[in-house]
């Protein structure tokens, strides 16, 4: 749930483009905004995972316009929470697209792998994503070699569930 729109200020430490995650009061149940919150606050440090930077409450009634096709589309809200988190370059299905036609075999292997040990990761904090999908599953350039490395970074908790939380 939530809609993501670009955000115009960069993260100061890195320079990286952030984005806006806004989900309306009216959509929420909050104690599922709250275990995001967790789950993010607790694999906040792993490569892997998509960096949450800040939460905001706004109280007050707003419209956001963003591009969508060759129109505007307003977003209107009667109050948000707002999480803001780290821009990823595309998904997985872009980068098949884009990359994988041209025989990187080796590079989605790898890809692939990373997701894997971080689900395990993920599963070591008893944490049940719900949701992966190669549209939640986003890659962003190495900043730390000379090629071009892709990294993969999941996203979007907000379904993603504690494991003792979880019904038989």
């Amino acid at each position: 749930y939530g809609s993501i729109y670009d955000c115009k200020i960069k993260e100061q430490e890195t320079q990286r483009p952030l984005i806006v995650k806004a989900i309306p009061f009216k959509m929420i149940d909050l104690m599922d905004v709250m275990k995001e919150i967790e789950i993010h606050a607790l694999l906040n440090d792993h490569e892997n995972v998509v960096t949450l930077r800040h939460v905001s409450l706004d109280l007050m009634k707003r419209t956001i316009t963003r591009p969508s096709g060759k129109s505007k589309k307003r977003d209107e809200f009667d109050g948000c929470i707002y999480l803001i988190m780290d821009k990823c370059e595309m998904d997985l299905i872009e980068y098949c697209e884009t990359y994988y036609k041209d025989g990187l075999q080796e590079d989605l292997d790898r890809i692939f792998y990373e997701v894997v040990s971080t689900l395990d990761h993920l599963h070591q904090y008893n944490v049940i994503h719900r949701d992966l999908k190669p549209a939640n599953i986003m890659l962003v350039k190495s900043s730390n070699c000379e090629k071009n490395v892709w990294i993969p970074q999941i996203i979007d908790f907000g379904i993603a569930t504690f494991k003792n939380n979880m019904v038989d």
